[in-house]
Formats: structure tokens, C-alpha cells, sequence
């Protein structure tokens, strides 16, 4: 019956209603999408002015246009509409791009309008300029989705065709529509009353959209590209990308979802959020490893606050670096960008201007921080001070110069001082208020910078960098020593994430940096002009952040976080209970469908060997994810070295939990110099020997199991080895003066040691985080026997220790 009404559908002959008669031109519009349709077969249909009635199938019907559409499209929108099996429909919605070109300056245009009605001329005439702000600010979202994701703007149009055997049924199945689309969609409907002909036209299979061409923007709604592919799940719900990570089952096709984030044309930054035992860390260290197994030869760094990626680290054999917040780091260091970087960002990256942002941030956070957050005038007043650093220095914009010696803050204070006493020498113009305004700020920062003095708080981070991330292609940053501190931690993973940054660049292929707890990275700070570049440029060196945080309010916290969330390209959301619903829908877009189901997600807590989150991929829609693993990979990522293998009862997971201890025993953090020289210089000694170690092992071909003593091995009933050729301690130490090339000779790798040597050479006397206590002759600890050379402190010292206790933290 519908496929004949169908096929009447273009109707060239029509007879006429009693009602309001209405007649179809067959040459009223001339398109070739028009003449398609009107080539259908003709027959006889009668027209009323809100419904028609097909004379050969004894049928009636009434066409709608969609009139006004929810704030926030849902996904599966329409899902009770497609299930229901007592209505009879068409239904087409109808997408025109607006051009890419000018689809910012149609939504200025639109801003403007508003802006108007909301609080211009024509404010006096609206009724709800509240209303109107509000929309405002959606067309603002709007522009920032198209000008940093590059995502389309699409004009949406959807008429639905309803039919009945009698006028009554009609009218009874007219209600039912109605009331199933307001409640379940949020849409309301208006019946294309004297235009029945073009809105059953326009709900046809090959219906050219008339009605919008007519009515224009009065029946139309403007959407992004990715509100409007929600509304499609039923498209494609598998994604199978070859090379990809395995990262669930997609619950809506019970398929593997199978993804490359270095496959996505937005960007290849991750945004992962969930309350804590919802399984979101557990989630991110399975992708790392899955990561580490599809891409051999990615490197990868691990910012961790909190300790939980040790097993991760193990298992991928990477260096550890222990940072206790007395590292030395230069927040002024710049490196030279290296060419092919330079080539693929075609021009539209500065890593000068990036690198002035990055001072601008650190400064803006350490001010914040002590409550003191910038003005104008002195942040005017400090940035010429650093540019004039950079300029003492022989570093411009040219990339060539950006090989020498970066300045420091020390630099930067020297100059605010000679700033304070000669103002007019930096005065632009030389008027008396802008010599006075400039003498003041330079004074007050000078005094404000004092932490950074010789043998104060944070001199450490006046001083060049001493940070070296080394060839491991997996490095572990562990701050656990620093977590407790108050007040230091955001700081030191801002600079930390600055250093990762400059390092990855200078890595071909790709790269993908984690980090945990990242909204302490964004805190207590109103600059991260550096941080937004940082993501939109990352693809030019291949350049993943993984971004791992607790909730929407902790993430959120300024509207940079919005902007960095929309450059993530995969976003998966786990279970929270409390989510922040305004901020859900501004900041990600979510529809109140989809933040009731984040809340009633299963979390991975519990007995449950899984967990359930919501992912969103930029460019293939929103996925309802469960999240599996297998007990290799549950034994590496719940790594706890106080706990016991035996309490493992797979015996595969003891033979990881095993060779993990072993690997956790020999880790050799990489101790940086600090405050303390005289301790690192021992320290460094015994990390440069194992290191060594670690080294031979490595080059053998000596694996994680291989760290087993032939009784574990037997006792776990694996099988034993032949004996490893042995050797002394000496022939470890023989070439340890060559620091510039640790890489063992062959002689080394020919004579590699025992097990017990190994155990003998590298087990801490006295562990403590992770590396030996050197002894004096007498016994007693290096760092015991410093405590006299140690005991005068200065005032600034003892000052700076009870604000630092007093410090809020991150």
C-alpha cells in the first residue's frame, strides 16, 4: 500500500478536494533531483489543506515538518519512533552542508543577531532575552567546534509522512505521533498545512527538500557534524581500524571495537574520565600496553602522580625517573625544533612564540598559586623581562639560535632589577606615567620572585636543566615522592609536561604521552595559551596526550578545558555518580540520555571482570563500551610489590607476578641531581652500575622470566635454562668511566653475570625509593653523616618550610 502511494508521489494529474483544492505544477521547481522524483508513474491523489487522499489505495495520509528540535540532539533520538510497530511512516531528514568557508562567518552573522535581540535595539521586543543569551552561547560552542575540530555545519530538516485507512485513524494515529516525538525526542511537530504536496515530496526516499528551499532557516536547525551523526547510531556501530588498539566490546553490536588513535584526522589526544574504582585507570594502562603491542616502535612517557602504572612500566621495560620536587628544571629552557616538525606544521607553528606561552604559563601558575595571581600591567612588565632574557641570550625567532643556552629565572630577575632601577630605558612610550608604572610592577616582581634565589624554595628551578630522559623508548616519570608535597605538584607536572613535550618533537614517529591526574596540570592558572597549541600542533610530530582525570567539575575548571577537551578526539567517559549536568552539556556535549547512562554504568570495582564506559570517537559517533582483559593483563596492571604471588592463583599470573618483582627489585630510578650534590654524586654512581646491568641483560636477550632463580623456576614448574656464563664485579666496573656511552661491549655481553651476582651487585643494602644508601667507614649512612654539614639553615629556608606546609594542595 505505502509503495503504491510512493510511487504516486511527483503526481502530474490531480483531482481536486472538497475542501481547499490544491493542484501540483509539474514544472513548479526545475531541479534534476526534482524531475527524478516527478518521473514516478502519476495517479489520481485528492488534496485537503492538512492531509491527502490516494483514490487508488483507498489511503490517507498527513505530512509534518519537524519544527522545533531539543537543545541537545540525543542519541537514538528517534529510537521509539523505529520500534514502533502500530504507525504507519515515512520519515526523511534532509542534511545541507553550509560551505566550510563560510560556515564561521554564517554563525558570526547569527551571534549578531542574537546579540541584538538579547541586549540591542531589539531587546526591547523580546520576550525571553534569557532564552536568547543562552542559544548565543551555543552558536559560540558551535564556532569553536568548527574553527579547532574542523567539523561541519549543517542546516537539518525532517519531515515524517504518517498513514491511516480512515479519516479517524488518521486522527487517532496524529496524536499518538505527536505525543511519542515530544516525549521521547523532545521534537515538535507541525503539519505542512496547504503544502501537503511538497512535505510528502519531501519525506520520499528521493524527496528533494522544497519545504527548506520555501521556509528556509524557520524550519530548519543548525547542528554540528557530531550532534548530528548521535542522532544516527543505527549507521554503523563497528569500527575496525587495521593496526588499531583493541579497546571493548561495543554493547550495541557486540562487536570488538578496534581503534588507531594515530588514525583520526582531528587529532590524536585521548580525554579519559571516571571517579575513582570505575575502572578508568585500569582502562588506560591496557590501552598503553595493547599501544606498546600494536605500534612496536612507539615511545611512550607515563606522568604518574599516584603510582599506579609501575606494572605497566615493568612489563614494557622502562626507565623509572624518581622526581621528589628538588629537580633541577629550567621552565626558560627552549630546544631547536627539529626540521621535519617545522615541514609537516606547513608554517603555522612558532616554537618561539610557543615557548614564550609556556614561561607566560609557569609564571601564571606560580603566581595563582601563592594567591597572587597577575595583572595586566605586571604581566605586561614580566613578559618584557623575558623577552629580553631570551634576547641577552642570542634567542630569537629564528630556530637556528635556539641551539644556545637558554636563560633563567635568574636572568629574568636580573633584569626586572635593572628595570627598576632605569624604567625609562624600557619605557614605551618614555612618559612619566609609563616609567612609574614600570619601576613599580619590576619591583614588585623582583620581590615576588624571591623563592627563586640562591638557596631558597624553589632555586632549583632557577638553575639549567638536569632532566635527561635517555633512549629507552618508555619512560616512567614517578612523582609518588612528590604527591605528599603541598603545593609543589601541579608545578612540577606543568614543567614535567613542558619536558615531554619539547622531547617528543625531537622523535620521529610516533609518540604518545599519559598523563594521570591531569587536572592538576590545569589548575590555579588563567594562561594555557601553550597548552591549547600544544594539542592543536601534536600532529605534526605525531604527538598522543592520554589525559586521565576523576570528573566533570575536577577536569573543567576553566574554559581552556573545554577547548582541550574538543581537540581530544576519543573521549571515554566511565561511571560517576555525580556528574555536574551543565558542565556535562556545555564542555562535552552530552545529552541527558547519555549522562543517566555514564551514572548507571557498571564501574570495576567489585568481583565484576569488567567494566563499562561510553566512548566517543570524533569522526565514527558514540559507542557504549565494554571494557575486558586477560590475566597476563590484569596480573601487569594490579601490580602490587606488597603483594605476594603465591596469593595469585593462575599460574601464569604467578610467573608474571614473579619476573615483576624481579624487575621491580633491580629498577634502577634514574636520581637526578638536586639540592644534595654531594648524595647525588654517590647515587649516581651506583645508578650508572646498574644501569650497566640492566643493559648487558637486555642486550643477551635475557627476558622478564629469565630474572627467576632456577628454584622459583622449578618450583613453578617452568622450565630451567642452561647456566648463564659468569662474571665479576670488576668486569662490570671496567669501563664504568666512559658515562657518554653506557651500551655494554661485546666483551660484557659474552660474559654476562649470574643471577646470584646480579642479585649480589644490585640489591639495595639499605632500600630506600628504590636505589642503595651509600655507607661511610664507619657505617653509617651518607646522608646521616651529612646531617652536621647540613645543620644551619637559613631563614629564608626555614620560612619557605612552614609555607610550604601551609600550602593547599593542587
Amino acid at each position: 500500500m505505502l509503495d503504491n502511494i510512493r510511487s504516486k508521489l511527483p503526481l502530474g494529474d490531480s483531482s481536486s478536494g472538497n475542501d481547499a483544492d490544491k493542484q501540483i505544477d509539474s514544472n513548479e521547481v526545475e531541479t534534476p533531483q526534482n524531475n527524478n522524483v516527478r518521473g514516478a508513474t502519476p495517479g489520481p491523489i485528492r488534496w485537503y489543506p492538512s492531509f491527502g487522499y490516494s483514490e487508488d489505495t483507498d489511503t490517507y495520509f498527513r505530512t509534518y515538518v519537524v519544527s522545533s528540535w531539543p537543545s541537545n540532539a540525543s542519541e537514538h533520538m528517534f529510537w521509539d519512533l523505529l520500534t514502533d510497530t502500530s504507525l504507519q511512516y515515512d520519515m526523511s531528514i534532509h542534511f545541507d552542508r553550509h560551505d566550510p568557508l563560510s560556515a564561521v562567518s554564517d554563525l558570526n552573522e547569527l551571534s549578531d543577531r542574537l546579540e541584538d535581540k538579547a541586549e540591542g535595539a531589539l531587546s526591547h521586543f523580546t520576550l525571553n532575552p534569557e532564552s536568547v543569551k543562552r542559544t548565543s552561547q551555543v552558536v559560540t560552542h558551535m564556532k569553536e567546534s568548527i574553527e579547532q575540530s574542523g567539523e561541519n555545519l549543517f542546516s537539518v530538516t525532517a519531515h515524517v509522512t504518517l498513514y491511516a485507512d480512515s479519516k479517524d485513524e488518521l486522527r487517532k494515529h496524529h496524536n499518538e505521533l505527536e505525543d511519542k516525538l515530544q516525549l521521547s525526542a523532545g521534537v515538535h511537530l507541525d503539519t505542512t498545512t496547504y503544502e501537503q504536496d511538497i512535505g510528502l515530496r519531501g519525506s520520499g526516499p528521493l524527496g528533494y527538500n522544497e519545504y527548506y528551499e520555501r521556509h528556509g532557516d524557520d524550519v530548519s536547525q543548525l547542528m554540528t557534524g557530531s550532534v548530528a551523526s548521535a542522532m544516527f547510531p543505527y549507521v554503523s556501530d563497528t569500527v575496525f581500524e587495521e593496526g588499531g588498539v583493541d579497546v571493548g566490546i561495543n554493547l550495541a553490536s557486540n562487536t570488538p571495537t578496534i581503534i588507531d588513535p594515530y588514525n583520526r584526522a582531528t587529532g590524536y589526544h585521548m580525554l579519559r574520565l571516571g571517579r575513582t574504582g570505575s575502572g578508568k585507570t585500569f582502562g588506560a594502562s591496557q590501552f598503553l600496553l595493547r599501544l606498546a603491542q600494536s605500534i612496536p616502535n612507539i615511545n611512550m612517557t607515563i606522568i604518574d602522580p599516584m603510582g599506579d602504572f609501575v606494572g605497566v612500566n615493568h612489563a614494557l621495560a622502562g626507565d623509572r625517573i624518581l622526581i621528589d620536587g628538588n629537580e633541577n628544571i629550567n621552565p626558560l629552557e627552549i630546544k631547536p625544533t627539529p626540521k621535519h616538525v617545522l615541514e609537516r606544521a606547513e608554517g603555522k607553528m612558532s616554537p618561539f612564540n610557543m615557548k614564550l606561552r609556556d614561561v607566560e604559563w609557569f609564571f601564571s601558575r606560580f603566581f595563582s598559586m601563592n594567591d597572587d595571581p597577575l595583572d595586566a600591567q605586571h604581566r605586561a612588565v614580566l613578559s618584557m623581562a623575558v623577552k629580553e632574557a631570551y634576547a641577552d641570550a642570542g634567542i630569537t625567532h629564528d630556530v637556528e639560535t635556539h641551539s644556545r643556552d637558554s636563560p633563567t629565572v635568574t636572568d629574568v630577575r636580573q633584569i626586572l632589577a635593572e628595570m627598576n632601577q632605569n624604567p625609562a630605558e624600557y619605557a614605551d612610550p618614555q612618559t612619566d606615567d609609563m616609567v612609574n608604572k614600570i619601576r613599580d610592577a619590576s619591583g614588585d616582581l623582583t620581590l615576588e620572585l624571591q623563592p627563586f634565589k640562591e638557596g631558597n624554595r624553589l632555586d632549583n628551578l632557577a638553575k639549567p636543566t638536569s632532566i635527561d630522559f635517555g633512549n629507552n623508548p618508555v619512560t616512567y616519570i614517578d612523582m609518588t615522592a612528590v604527591s605528599a608535597r603541598s603545593g609543589t605538584l601541579g608545578l612540577m607536572m606543568q614543567l614535567l609536561f613542558s619536558l615531554v613535550y619539547q622531547e617528543a618533537q625531537q622523535v620521529e614517529g610516533p609518540y604518545m604521552m599519559a598523563i594521570d591526574e591531569a587536572h592538576k596540570v590545569l589548575r590555579n592558572t588563567d594562561s594555557v595559551e601553550f597548552l591549547e597549541e600544544v594539542f592543536r600542533h601534536g600532529r605534526h610530530f605525531d604527538l598522543g596526550i592520554q589525559l586521565i582525570s576523576q570528573t566533570f567539575e575536577e577536569f573543567f575548571v576553566n574554559e581552556s578545558a573545554k577547548t582541550i577537551a574538543r581537540q581530544c578526539s576519543m573521549v571515554q567517559l566511565h561511571q560517576m555518580e555525580r556528574i555536574d549536568k551543565d558542565i556535562a552539556q556545555s564542555a562535552m556535549g552530552l545529552n541527558p540520555k547519555q549522562i543517566e547512562y555514564i551514572q548507571d554504568l557498571q564501574p570495576g570495582d567489585g568481583d565484576k571482570n569488567y567494566s563499562d564506559a561510553l566512548l566517543q570517537i570524533s569522526d565514527k559517533g558514540t559507542i557504549p563500551l565494554r571494557v575486558t582483559a586477560t590475566q597476563d593483563e590484569i596480573a601487569v596492571i594490579d601490580y602490587d610489590p606488597a603483594d605476594s604471588w603465591r596469593n595469585m592463583t593462575e599460574p601464569r599470573s604467578q610467573t608474571i607476578k614473579q619476573a615483576l618483582d624481579r624487575r621491580n627489585e633491580y629498577d634502577s630510578p634514574i636520581v637526578n641531581p638536586s639540592k644534595n650534590e654531594l648524595s647525588d654524586a654517590v647515587m649516581n654512581e651506583v645508578v650508572e652500575k646498574q644501569r650497566r646491568i640492566q643493559g648487558i641483560l637486555q642486550a643477551k636477550g635475557i627476558d622478564a622470566v629469565d630474572f627467576l632463580t632456577i628454584p622459583e623456576r622449578a618450583e613453578l614448574g617452568l622450565p630451567v635454562n642452561g647456566q648463564i656464563t659468569r662474571m665479576s664485579d670488576s668486569d662490570v666496573d671496567a669501563d664504568s668511566s666512559n658515562e657518554s656511552d653506557p651500551t655494554p661491549s661485546e666483551d660484557e655481553i659474552e660474559s654476562a653475570p649470574s643471577i646470584a651476582e646480579l642479585e649480589s651487585m644490585a640489591t639495595p643494602t639499605n632500600a630506600r625509593d628504590g636505589f642503595a644508601e651509600p655507607t661511610t667507614d664507619d657505617g653509617v649512612g651518607t646522608d646521616d653523616a651529612n646531617l652536621s654539614k647540613q645543620a644551619e639553615v637559613s631563614d629564608d629556608d626555614q620560612t619557605d618550610s612552614a609555607e610550604q606546609a601551609q600550602e593547599s594542595d593542587d
